[in-house]
């Protein structure tokens, strides 16, 4: 999703008790930090498709990608430009 939306989602997301505890467990102390950790950078889809790559390295078998906040032509776009060759 675009920066700015990204940054609204971690914010609403780590006022509700469960999401909280989710993030802090895993050290994301502030809204730009959830997004850095849990968001494939819009900005960049080249560094986006780099971090899927580095996740299946990793072993990861199942991405499961939710692209909104974008119109129809531009989430099925960079649903292209994401998945795998």
């Amino acid at each position: 999703m675009p920066d700015e939306l990204a940054l609204t989602d971690a914010v609403n997301y780590n006022r509700l008790a469960n999401y909280h505890k989710h993030f802090v467990a895993q050290g994301l102390a502030t809204p730009e930090a959830i997004v850095a950790g849990t968001c494939l950078p819009a900005s960049d889809i080249g560094r986006a498709r780099e971090r899927l790559n580095e996740l299946a390295d990793a072993g990861l078998d199942l991405a499961c990608l939710y692209p909104h906040g974008w119109n129809e032509a531009d989430r099925l776009r960079v649903l292209r430009e994401l998945a795998p060759s």
